[in-house]
């Protein structure tokens, strides 16, 4: 197996601790299957995980992480279900399902209740226990979805209800007050004894959909070191930026030496243990060669890591290095990675700038299809908004200098042209008219450079 495919099965093993004892790298790469050691010659990611393949063997085997719907969550199904009859009291289950389907782009993790009672249906989607909160965008369209389905049965639902798990924050309100048809949204616990306790939290009082305590952290812990800043100064294509609380130097947004955020060291290498970054480090240099040789475009090997690590911030590079492309009235000025708090909720937003206007505007990068787009680029805009109002740009020291405007932020979604999902127009009938966007699609072959094909207003 080549040296890159051993690195990329060795960062995949470590993110994915579920597979320790069944994979091993000491002496050859093997995996464990039916009680022996079988050697694995090749690889190749997948939507599903890694399919590897086995030598002797002319199949192909798939290493993913275990079904969602196993015995456990099977369990909870079951459970879920008794849960739901005793709340909906006389009402009986027409339907109940909990697995992938994917032709109406349903994920695993929601359980989907027809019910009845008479001639009055009730349209139920519960989030599970153990889903965490950061998947909200992706319930909420897979609810969108679901009620496209719901709405031509007759008789159909009035409206769907929508459970989500106490643990969650409220922040999930923020998206459905952009939707057009009526929705109820209930967080719930689950008792000991299989009973629920339910609240609802939309609609409500508008003390429930209040943003409390929103703060930025500022992108500049101090000034970047001085070995960072001499490689830019040899080196001025490279990006020197912030990431997670310390300087990192990028080439097409791949990290090649950065400032450790414990010992304040500067270090480098992305494959093995970082070395230290010292003054005309020649070491270095060849590291930094070898990166420019395989992040580029045509790829000189297509599945080293150096080429498919993060395709996103190599968008966003590029984009960094000419904004303007998405509009000739932006200013210089442009942040990128703007982490935000909201109700103890963090997200992390691609790129931040303003017009010449004053005026603020959100970029959204996608490089891949995704369901959930829509809401989470709505989410990154509210957040702005929010921002906006209660002065938190300049109270953090961002736009200085600038006056910007009370209006609201622009918002613009950046992908390739045939990765926008091909729900998106059915996503944008059941939002609000109020709401509006720019698509911009570039072309496939972006990293050789951007070009915007196609734009299109929402």
């Amino acid at each position: 197996m080549r040296p890159e495919d051993v690195d990329f099965l060795r960062v995949y093993l470590q993110e994915t601790k579920e597979f320790e004892g069944r994979v091993r790298l000491e002496g050859f790469p093997a995996v464990k299957e039916r009680g022996r050691w079988r050697r694995i010659v090749g690889l190749r990611p997948s939507s599903r995980g890694l399919e590897l393949r086995i030598q002797g063997s002319k199949g192909k085997l798939l290493l993913a992480p275990r079904d969602r719907l196993s015995e456990v969550r099977r369990e909870a199904s079951r459970r879920l279900v008794q849960a739901f009859c005793s709340l909906f009291r006389g009402y009986r289950i027409l339907e109940a399902k909990d697995s992938t389907h994917r032709l109406e782009h349903q994920a695993a993790g929601l359980l989907r209740l027809k019910m009845a009672k008479g001639r009055r249906r009730e349209a139920v989607l519960v989030a599970f226990p153990d889903e965490p909160a950061r998947f909200k965008d992706r319930v909420v369209a897979a609810m969108v979805l679901w009620w496209e389905k719901l709405r031509k049965e007759a008789p159909g639902p009035r409206f769907p209800r929508l459970f989500v798990p106490s643990a969650w924050t409220r922040r999930i309100v923020q998206s459905l007050v952009h939707l057009r048809f009526p929705v109820r949204c209930y967080l719930y616990e689950m008792r000991p004894g299989g009973e629920l306790d339910v609240e609802q939290i939309y609609p409500s009082k508008p003390r429930h959909a209040r943003v409390r305590s929103p703060y930025l952290i500022y992108p500049s812990p101090g000034p970047a070191p001085a070995p960072l800043r001499r490689i830019v100064e040899r080196h001025p294509d490279l990006d020197l930026g912030i990431r997670h609380g310390a300087w990192e130097v990028c080439c097409l947004g791949l990290p090649v030496a950065w400032q450790d955020r414990v010992s304040r060291e500067c270090r480098f290498d992305v494959t093995g243990p970082a070395s230290l970054l010292g003054a005309g480090c020649d070491a270095f240099e060849a590291h930094l060669a070898q990166v420019r040789r395989l992040r580029s475009f045509p790829p000189r090997r297509p599945a080293h890591l150096f080429y498919r690590y993060h395709p996103e911030r190599w968008l966003e590079s590029l984009l960094r290095a000419d904004h303007r492309k998405i509009n000739r009235g932006f200013q210089d000025v442009l942040y990128s990675q703007v982490p935000s708090h909201l109700d103890g909720d963090r997200k992390v937003l691609d790129l931040v700038t303003a017009t010449d206007e004053g005026r603020l505007a959100v970029l959204e990068l996608k490089v891949e299809k995704s369901l959930e787009l829509v809401f989470q680029a709505l989410d990154y805009w509210e957040r702005v908004q929010t921002h906006l109002d209660r002065g938190d740009f300049h109270r953090q020291g961002y736009f200085r200098g600038m006056q910007l405007r009370a209006e609201p932020p622009l918002l613009y979604l950046v992908a390739p042209l045939f990765e926008f999902h091909r729900t998106f127009p059915l996503m944008r009938r059941h939002l609000n008219r109020g709401v509006r966007f720019e698509c911009l699609g570039v072309n496939t072959d972006w990293r050789r450079g951007i070009k915007i094909l196609r734009r299109f207003r929402f």
